[in-house]
């Protein structure tokens, strides 16, 4: 009878698994997956894709739109706020120098969605693998305040925060776009989205990559990354070859949700990364910790629900 019992427990665990298609690959993760879905080729596993920012990361790899400034934000070098933010940011950039030639950039700038007519100024800088260490990409943020002359053709622009952030991405990270959408976070105010994506799997027609969110906001009169992780999961990996010269290609897809808690710890509210699937629900708790410099971040003690795509 025990025996039966026993077999019984592990049946009824083993069901579980399946139904949630949930994947188990260390003590500090539990990654939650779709049931894959097989196209006959790559251009039908576009359609199949769920997630709009996903469908359009995917659109670029496969060549079906351009990967224009525009979708990035980045400013034509005519725009009158193009010199401003060059002269602001980027002597206060000095590290996206440390290499053998000087490294191509772009300069982009979005306003807020608040009250406050705060915007975002940034330099994003090209990777530079000629020297002899690889420097990724990098961004220098600003938040600041634009002063409109008399004259149009030149712009003011004052910097809220000192000193200006600079963020070095990985290798294999590439810089998307900032969302103006803000968190409320309290004691912490007001912080914004710095989001990127992460590639891996990009041989043999397989195309996989994560969303990676970090959450910026001042502290202390700095501009600080509160959270960061990864809020999505894409796969899109080829299979066998069809007779007409085309492959099967199986898609995970794993989308995550980013709240505030209704829970706060000192005034500064916890953030949850949520994903559904299957009828089950994943919650991974975020909670804001000081570190020694008086600055918090937001860290997690739960397992990671969001697979990485370099694990």
């Amino acid at each position: 009878m025990a025996h039966k019992f026993i077999l019984f427990l592990l049946l009824s665990l083993c069901g579980f698994l399946t139904s949630a298609e949930a994947e188990s690959s260390s003590a500090n993760s539990f990654y939650y997956r779709n049931k894959s879905t097989t196209a006959d080729t790559l251009a039908a596993s576009y359609k199949l894709t769920r997630n709009a920012a996903s469908k359009r990361v995917l659109a670029t790899e496969l060549g079906m739109t351009d990967d224009t400034d525009q979708v990035h934000g980045y400013l034509n070098s005519t725009d009158p706020h193009y010199a401003a933010v060059l002269r602001l940011l980027a002597p206060a950039s000095p590290g996206a120098m440390h290499s053998t030639e000087p490294r191509a950039f772009k300069v982009g700038l979005v306003a807020l969605n608040n009250q406050s007519q705060e915007n975002i100024a940034w330099i994003y800088y090209e990777p530079d693998y000629s020297s002899v260490k690889e420097l990724p990409e990098m961004i220098a943020i600003g938040l600041v305040m634009l002063h409109e002359l008399h004259d149009s053709r030149n712009t003011q622009i004052e910097l809220i925060t000192q000193p200006v952030l600079n963020i070095m991405l990985h290798i294999d990270e590439k810089f998307d776009v900032f969302d103006a959408t803000t968190f409320e976070l309290g004691l912490l105010g007001q912080a914004f989205q710095l989001n990127t994506i992460q590639y891996g799997c990009g041989a043999g027609g397989s195309i996989c990559f994560n969303r990676n969110l970090r959450l910026l906001t001042e502290q202390n009169n700095r501009l600080t990354v509160v959270f960061q992780s990864s809020i999505a999961y894409y796969a899109n990996i080829a299979g066998d070859w069809n007779r007409n010269g085309t492959r099967q290609h199986s898609i995970n897809e794993v989308n995550g949700t980013l709240a505030v808690s209704q829970e706060s710890v000192g005034g500064i509210p916890d953030l949850e990364l949520s994903v559904k699937n299957a009828g089950n629900l994943a919650v991974q708790h975020f909670k804001p910790v000081k570190d020694a410099s008086n600055v918090y971040q937001y860290i997690s003690s739960d397992p990671t629900i969001i697979e990485n795509v370099n694990d």
